[in-house]
């Protein structure tokens, strides 16, 4: 009867453990969407900020914390081209909205299609291995391409549009 007790103990905590596990699991599955999700949202109120007086790219990257603003308002004053940068900035506002857009899409996608193994088996390790790996290339890379991308979209339309070089605006 000695020897039946521990095992009966043993039995008594892997039970829950394993209900712990499954409800693990559950969870996983809703952080996944709750990545995707908040991913989404960052990249839904940048899209609305494009719509407002201060577009988030107006904060972000073109502020006088980060660029000569002064001297680029005055040159578009000069040459007649401030409504034509501010729709420049607009668009800017919506290419790094769309790289969060993409980032929650692929987010999501990529968790759905790779994590479907059970929470705590070995399977399910592997799977979060290889979406840590495939993360990289598939949504961060791109994801800096278009926020690369944005931001020469905005360089050149102050080099077009007040006839100044990157070089020239950045505060060093």
């Amino acid at each position: 009867m000695l020897a039946l007790a521990p095992s009966i103990t043993f039995t008594n905590r892997v039970t829950p453990l394993r209900a712990r596990l499954h409800g693990i699991q559950a969870v996983w599955r809703r952080c996944s969407s709750l990545r995707a999700a908040i991913a989404g949202l960052i990249g839904l109120a940048v899209f609305i900020s494009a719509y407002t007086r201060f577009p988030l790219v107006r904060v972000l990257l073109f502020s006088p914390a980060v660029m000569h603003v002064e001297r680029i308002q005055e040159n578009l004053d000069q040459r007649g081209n401030r409504s034509a940068f501010d729709g420049r900035l607009k668009i800017a506002t919506w290419m790094l909205g769309g790289s969060f857009l993409f980032s929650a899409a692929m987010n999501y996608l990529l968790a759905t299609w790779i994590v479907t193994s059970p929470t705590g088996s070995p399977a399910f390790n592997e799977e979060l291995v290889r979406l840590t790996l495939l993360s990289y290339p598939m949504i961060a890379l791109p994801s800096l391409l278009i926020m690369i991308a944005a931001l020469y979209y905005l360089a050149r339309s102050i080099r077009e549009l007040a006839g100044m070089q990157l070089a020239e605006v950045l505060r060093h």
